[in-house]
């Protein structure tokens, strides 16, 4: 057989295998993710609160699920938490657990930045090749404001992705590391020049900012975390999740008896690696809200229109509809098979803030936690 031909049958077997691993990952996904609506037993006095809860979760969490909820309302604070068991949806108090919050990371992120440049130390307009200390590939001008504001041009997620995920469902991060973030930038990176300008969700911007942001102040992004915002603003028991503290992190469950894996970020931490709790979720939302701030009010003006009634500020997406207050909002997903899921809206006028931290599957989640966070603050 001629060897072209055995080449060329090889890389077409491989692709195969590659095709049917994903199509039963498919299928697994849609055999585990069957559920049946659960039974209210929830006492909570607000019947309001109570059956908005229940409208938005009990067709959308699996056994063994669990959801913080924290409403901010000027002065007043409530904890909810919920857990699905034997098919009912029942209290539990749940405001000191801890979960990843997916890619709400990313204002944390964009927070650092918008005090870096009130501190002066960086104009938002300033390309970020001065300060990495090497060039990059084909030398794109990729500025901090357009990687806050997800219109840099780069892909949502780098090459390779999709293999390192079928190859590694546990954790498909593994191999990110600080030295594949540069070797990347210097010898791979690329930019899509017609959608320079036009905002395009991208994890793998994020995590650029973040690894930049490090690399200014010599350091690495964990402690950069840890000193622009969890000591300062005393959130205590947040940090930067990786192998070595995952067990503090409540489990998600695949299945409602399968545990499933906790992935680490690695250098896509600024996209969504932290993991904390209600208590402090409470914390930072609070901080949002405060006028006085000057880092904060940077990071909510807007820089970029997403759509219609909606635009981006420093990582924050805004949302504005006639007739109705401005929020700010997020969302996260971590997770390929189980996983964590959140949500965060913040009404600054009306100082009022509702935050959401599961353990539901994304693909269980279906967009209702935010509109459970949109029901819960209007």
């Amino acid at each position: 057989m001629n060897i072209y031909l055995k080449i060329f049958l090889w890389f077409v077997g491989i692709l195969v295998v590659l095709v049917l691993c994903l199509v039963g990952f498919v299928f697994y996904q849609k055999k585990t993710n069957k559920i049946v609506p659960a039974t209210n037993m929830l006492s909570i006095e607000d019947t309001k609160v109570k059956d908005s809860i229940f409208i938005y979760l009990n067709s959308h969490m699996r056994n063994n699920a669990f959801v913080s909820i924290g409403i901010i309302n000027q002065d007043s604070i409530e904890y909810f938490g919920i857990k699905r068991e034997s098919d009912q949806l029942k209290n539990i108090d749940l405001r000191d657990s801890l979960f990843q919050i997916g890619s709400i990371s990313k204002v944390f992120t964009t927070s650092i930045l918008a005090q870096m440049v009130v501190d002066g130390d960086i104009t938002l307009d300033e390309t970020i090749d001065k300060y990495l200390g090497f060039p990059l590939h084909n030398d794109p001008m990729i500025t901090f404001k357009s990687l806050a504001n997800h219109t840099s041009g780069l892909d949502r997620m780098p090459k390779g992705t999709l293999k390192n995920t079928i190859l590694n469902v546990n954790n498909p991060y593994t191999n990110y590391t600080n030295a594949w973030m540069e070797n990347y930038l210097k010898s791979e990176v690329e930019i899509d020049t017609d959608k320079v300008g036009k905002s395009e969700y991208s994890n793998f911007g994020m995590s650029v900012l973040g690894y930049t942001m490090a690399k200014i102040k010599n350091t690495s992004f964990e402690k950069l975390c840890q000193e622009y915002i969890l000591s300062k603003y005393e959130m205590t028991n947040s940090f930067i999740n990786n192998e070595s503290n995952n067990y503090k992190i409540i489990r998600a469950y695949e299945s409602s008896e399968i545990v499933a894996p906790i992935w680490s970020l690695n250098v896509f931490e600024p996209a969504g690696g932290i993991a904390s709790n209600m208590q402090d979720m409470i914390k930072f939302a609070t901080l949002q809200m405060d006028t006085e701030n000057i880092a904060s009010t940077l990071a909510h003006q807007a820089t970029t229109d997403v759509k219609e009634d909606v635009s981006c500020g420093l990582g924050w997406m805004i949302i504005h509809k006639a007739n109705e207050n401005e929020l700010l909002w997020h969302n996260g997903a971590t997770g390929t098979v189980g996983g964590y899921t959140s949500s965060m809206v913040i009404d600054k006028k009306s100082k009022k803030a509702v935050i959401i931290l599961s353990t539901i599957h994304y693909q269980d989640a279906g967009g209702n936690l935010d509109k459970l966070a949109l029901a819960l603050v209007r």
